[in-house]
């Protein structure tokens, strides 16, 4: 039994220096990436380990298990960067990205595997994705040109917030330059009740042809010698314009009771000693029938409010940001911004148990539960801080700390199995 009890020392204190030993590479880890953007520190776990049952006899000389604990849920201190493409998280969830990707193929553009990390230092590599210190893809939600989230197609769709089918590589290499021809001209216009026949009013706009080019288009507004009428010509000065001439009228209220629908929608063949590009059908888009909305009739003024269209002049791509709602916004050298990615926030249930990786990254597991996919500050996740990194949660005085524990309770397993092999020594002195 004494034998027993001296062999059980033993094995209690090699188990003490195992698990102090692996709590020493917790440290070291910690204390390696106390700069590491968005690393989240892990925590020594001791365990007891029990090698025989008590009885009559006393119980069996146990030991000891060490365990690593990751903290993923912890909020890093965030802090302000110089860089556009920097990016944090204020809250639950991770950035989605991917190990590789194949720019030449749209369709399977993600051809690796999907990660999920915290580190949000994002730059513009050769290929013009966008990548982090890891060398991982940033994915997201593609855009269109009025901020909504598009399918392959194009269309408007509401993605699946439990796939990453829908996500593509936040990718520039396509925005070398922009433009976009105008189709809708929205108008908030007055025109003056009390106008007398014959008086003419211009309202004009600029649009975008295919090609980019600008040109003025002037709406101009005949007062009718019939109450509450106005003759309404859309004309431009390079081109030749079809279906534009149409009578609007209002209401004795000033609301505007016709044409209905309460749009005009001409077609303006571009003159071709200007300009090769196509031709353009605009919808002049005059508001809502019996509101007062869009262009109305009240009082003695003359009064343009607003004059919006959706067309997009020739410009170059100058540079990119990302805003605190987690929209990639391209900038280009004619003051054009356009929405290009919307990134998802991924949440977990248990995000603790996520797969570690290379490059401060962690892969889905069993343990951690299906990933959620929310927009930035919806549904609980967190929201996207622009031009800010998360710092490491490493508290450098606390792993200081921790580290005089551990060594002072390395030395003091290893003084158990010098006793021990001490009184081994005795005991086998005694038959002789």
């Amino acid at each position: 039994r004494t034998g027993r009890s001296l062999y059980g020392a033993l094995f209690s204190g090699v188990s003490g220096l195992t698990a102090n030993s692996r709590a020493l590479g917790v440290i070291s880890e910690n204390i390696a990436n106390v700069n590491t953007i968005g690393y989240k520190s892990n925590q020594s776990n001791f365990a007891s380990l029990v090698t025989g049952s008590a009885g009559a006899i006393g119980a069996a000389p146990g030991g000891v298990v060490g365990g690593t604990r990751q903290l993923v849920d912890q909020q890093g201190l965030l802090q302000s960067s110089n860089s556009a493409t920097d990016i944090a998280i204020a809250g639950d969830g991770f950035f989605v990205v991917n190990t590789k990707v194949d720019n030449t193929n749209a369709a399977a553009a993600a051809i690796g595997e999907t990660l999920f990390t915290r580190a949000g230092s994002f730059i513009v590599d050769a290929k013009q994705n966008l990548v982090n210190t890891g060398g991982y893809v940033l994915m997201g939600w593609p855009l269109d040109i009025l901020g909504n989230i598009v399918g392959p197609a194009g269309t408007p769709i509401t993605p699946d917030p439990t796939s990453t089918a829908e996500l593509l590589p936040v990718n520039l290499s396509r925005l070398s330059v922009s433009s976009n021809p105008t189709t809708q001209v929205n108008l908030t216009v007055n025109l003056p009740a009390n106008a007398t026949a014959g008086d003419l009013l211009i309202t004009s706009t600029q649009v975008f042809d295919s090609l980019g080019n600008g040109h003025r288009v002037e709406l101009q507004w005949t007062k009718t010698a019939n109450l509450g009428e106005w003759d309404l010509v859309v004309d431009t000065l390079d081109g030749t314009v079809t279906n534009g001439t149409t009578t609007v009228t209002f209401n004795p209220d000033g609301t505007l009771a016709s044409p209905n629908p309460p749009e005009i929608v001409p077609t303006i063949d571009w003159d071709d000693t200007q300009t090769f590009a196509a031709d353009s059908t605009v919808t002049f888009d005059l508001g809502t029938l019996n509101q007062p909305r869009g262009v109305t009739s009240f009082g003695d003024i003359y009064r343009v409010q607003e004059v919006t269209q959706n067309g997009i002049a020739f410009g170059t791509f100058t540079g990119v940001s990302i805003g605190d709602e987690g929209v990639v916004t391209a900038i280009f050298d004619n003051g054009t911004i356009l929405p290009v990615f919307k990134l998802p926030i991924a949440q977990f249930s248990n995000p603790n148990a996520l797969d570690p990786r290379s490059g401060n990254a962690y892969l889905q597991s069993t343990e951690a539960g299906g990933f959620f996919l929310s927009e930035s500050g919806i549904a609980g996740a967190g929201k996207i801080e622009g031009a800010t990194l998360e710092a490491s949660t490493v508290d450098l005085a606390a792993q200081f700390t921790n580290m005089i524990v551990t060594q002072r309770a390395y030395s003091a397993n290893a003084t158990v199995i010098r006793t021990a092999d001490e009184m081994l020594q005795e005991l086998s002195q005694v038959v002789r």
